[in-house]
């Protein structure tokens, strides 16, 4: 039985929107009790705010759902030729709002978002939308690179001893335990004098034992390793190294308005990570 049970697909019109629904899908296949899992595809259409009558609103309306109404399509057809029940759903305004309110109202446990690429780009059209749904959000996220897929077999946990990492630290242990996955779990060491990587080190080598210790406890497969570079190429180059299916990483604990501005490192996690990254409240 998977750890999650009521999945929110974020849509577009983009192929790395539609590679995540078709992942998620796979994903939910694996469990046997498909008939418990709640499925809800989700497309957002900008609000508009010109100024039209009735007759040339409704065409308005129409040319902006275009997109969306394409996008459920997909999503329907995929999911009936597998035997799976899908909630379509299509709102408009804010994008990242409208996502993250409906999972919280919703009781969605995780919210399923594509990633386009890595270009400059790329990034910044990601960081308008999935990193603000990450922010807004109080549930887990996990952003899908386009050509990737899903899985939870090979888990590269990055913590860094905050209270944040040790949730996420929970929840691969639990993916783990559900999927028959392994954990590596990692920490960054970033050069600094001698003492100060001596002491971060010593720290690292403390809450990584604690780790291994809560697999061992949960019968899951876990080690450790403790690297050294920027967080974000450490991680990502470590991932790739191990041929991860996904990277765990916590969230940042900030509330309200403060929770849209993500830190640096994490968003270079997701926007350079070669697999999915599993972003955990």
């Amino acid at each position: 039985m998977g750890v999650y049970k009521n999945f929110l697909v974020a849509l577009d019109e983009s192929d790395s929107s539609h590679t995540a629904f078709k992942e998620i899908v796979k994903l939910i296949l694996q469990d046997t009790e498909t008939e418990s899992i709640n499925l809800t595809a989700m497309t957002v259409a900008p609000a508009y705010t010109g100024e039209y009558g009735v007759m040339e609103m409704d065409k308005v309306w129409d040319s902006v759902c275009q997109p969306c109404k394409a996008a459920l399509a997909y999503a329907e057809q995929e999911a009936l030729s597998l035997g799976l029940k899908l909630k379509k759903v299509c709102v408009e305004g804010e994008a990242f709002q409208r996502i993250a309110d409906y999972a919280n109202e919703n009781d969605c446990d995780l919210i399923v978002l594509g990633r386009r690429g890595i270009s400059r780009l790329a990034r910044a059209l990601m960081g308008s939308i999935t990193f603000r749904v990450i922010g807004y959000s109080t549930r887990d996220v996990l952003v899908v690179p386009r050509d990737s897929s899903i899985g939870f077999k090979n888990i590269v946990l990055a913590m860094d001893g905050s209270k944040c990492s040790n949730a996420a630290a929970i929840k691969a242990i639990d993916v783990a335990r559900s999927y028959g996955g392994k954990i590596t779990a990692v920490s960054v060491v970033e050069p600094s004098s001698q003492k100060n990587e001596e002491t971060a080190t010593k720290a690292a080598e403390g809450f990584l034992a604690g780790v291994l210790e809560m697999a061992k406890s949960a019968g899951v497969p876990a080690k450790s390793d403790i690297l050294k570079g920027p967080v974000y190429s450490a991680v990502t180059d470590f991932a790739a190294l191990q041929q991860a299916d996904v990277i765990i990483i916590g969230s940042h604990g900030r509330t309200g308005l403060m929770r849209l501005i993500m830190g640096n490192t994490a968003e270079k996690i997701i926007g350079h990570a070669h697999c999915p990254t599993l972003v955990v409240r």
